[in-house]
Formats: C-alpha cells, sequence, structure tokens
C-alpha cells in the first residue's frame, strides 16, 4: 500500500492535484477495483488563549478516507476579517480507530497543515478506514483565544463492487 501512495504522490502537482491523481491511479490499474473522489473534511474550533482545542473528524461509513494534506486557516477569536499567522499553535493528531497517535507529541500546525496560502502535502499519506474518527487536541500557547479552521485534503476511496471489504 505504501508503494502504491508513493507512486501516486510523484504524480503531484503537474496538471491539477485532482487530475493528477486520478491519472496515477489508473496507471497502477488500482481504478479496476477501487472508484477516488477528491474530498476536503473542515472542522472550526475556538481555542482560549493559553488553553486547548478539540476537534473530532468523522469519516463518513460509506468510503475510506486517504489524507494527502490540508492546510488550517486562523484568525483572532471572533474577528473573522483578520487572519492570524499563528506560529504558537501546536497539533496533536490521533487515529481513534485504532488508539494510534500520528506523532509523538505536540508539533507546531504549519508543519502538518500549512496555511491558506501554503498547503503541506504529507510525504506519507495516511488512510483512515471508514467510519473511523480522527482526533485532532490543538494547544494555543498564543496570550489570546484564536479560532482555526482545519481541513484535510485527500481522496474517499470507495471499492468498485460496494464493499466496504479492503
Amino acid at each position: 500500500v505504501m508503494q502504491i501512495l508513493s507512486d501516486v504522490m510523484k504524480a503531484f502537482p503537474k496538471k491539477s492535484f485532482y487530475d493528477e491523481v486520478q491519472l496515477a491511479l489508473e496507471k497502477l490499474n488500482l481504478s479496476r477495483r477501487y472508484h477516488y473522489e477528491y474530498f476536503m473534511y473542515t472542522s472550526l474550533l475556538e481555542i482560549p488563549a493559553d488553553s486547548h482545542g478539540y476537534a473530532s473528524m468523522h469519516v463518513y461509513s460509506d468510503s475510506n478516507f486517504i489524507i494527502i494534506g490540508g492546510y488550517h486557516t486562523t484568525y483572532k477569536s471572533h474577528d473573522f476579517n483578520q487572519l492570524f499567522f499563528a506560529p504558537n499553535l501546536m497539533i496533536r493528531l490521533t487515529d481513534q480507530a485504532t488508539g494510534r497517535a500520528l506523532f509523538s507529541d505536540f508539533i507546531p500546525i504549519d508543519n502538518i497543515l500549512g496555511n491558506k496560502n501554503f498547503e503541506t502535502v504529507w510525504h506519507v499519506p495516511k488512510i483512515l478506514l471508514a467510519s473511523s474518527v480522527l482526533e485532532s487536541a490543538i494547544k494555543n500557547e498564543e496570550n489570546f483565544g484564536v479560532s482555526t479552521q482545519l481541513t484535510f485534503c485527500g481522496l474517499k476511496q470507495f471499492t468498485r463492487d460496494g464493499s466496504k471489504k479492503e
């Protein structure tokens, strides 16, 4: 699976992201077994100063979701007209279906999700199984509250026969 995802990522980004991923999947003959659709999951968090915020992303039960990257948009609390660069926002992601953290500790949010101007593409995509939950824990080390929207970009993976089996 990792080799397949690696080959898919090599196609990024010549035309549009979605077109290149579809082309790579067709070359790998995965289009015979699976059908893929580009999809984004988003969530908005209000995080007080020097505090933590939590968001859960529930993957739909009809398909797996392959996270390829994402971005975050951060504002000072309750002021959605003023974008804010937040170097002191830290994030930790946990796949609740397996109970595994994606990394050992909180790391800067821009390293994982980039920002609205510069999306981050993950070097190794993460597959979340249908009906699983990705929990995002965000630590705000600023001295004021922030609102941040998390966006995870990727592909929904459907089997051609409609089953949920891998």
